[in-house]
């Protein structure tokens, strides 16, 4: 019963992942500690995408009153700051606001020392970097 259970779950994983790839696009991915929905309430307008587990996964969420009660002002002020500087990137200048709202979700956040390596020469390139502060030295190996 259990290889039965095991299998049968395996094979609604295979079709749900053929039904996705047909129907659905995949924008971004989100792990632990990300966010999402926040632009829809600060903005009073319906979901932008369609959320769909991974994997397993344990959610906390806060109604829209209790969002904005607790943390909307100050969500509103740091989502408003991360669009600014994307619509004053040379990369997005021209962008609509809207679109540059957007880029907050697929831009993800990391804080490094003096003397971190980012990566190597010869690393498979599989991001852009925007620096927001700081500087860093470009060398070759």
């Amino acid at each position: 019963l259990h290889k039965l259970k095991r299998h049968s779950e395996r094979v609604r994983e295979d079709m749900y992942d053929k039904l996705e790839s047909i129907f659905l696009r995949k924008v971004a991915t989100l792990g632990e500690g990300d966010s999402f929905g926040e632009f829809a309430l600060l903005n009073n307008r319906s979901r932008s995408a369609t959320i769909i587990t991974d994997q397993w996964c344990q959610l906390g969420y806060l109604d829209e009153e209790s969002f904005k009660r607790i943390l909307g002002q100050a969500t509103a002020r740091s989502f408003g700051e991360q669009v600014d500087f994307f619509q004053g990137h040379p990369l997005f200048r021209g962008w609509t606001r809207m679109n540059a709202a957007k880029l907050v979700y697929f831009f993800k956040s990391s804080s490094h020392h003096r003397g971190d390596k980012i990566f190597s020469e010869g690393d498979p390139d599989d991001f852009v970097y925007i620096i927001r502060k700081g500087e860093f030295k470009l060398i070759k190996d």
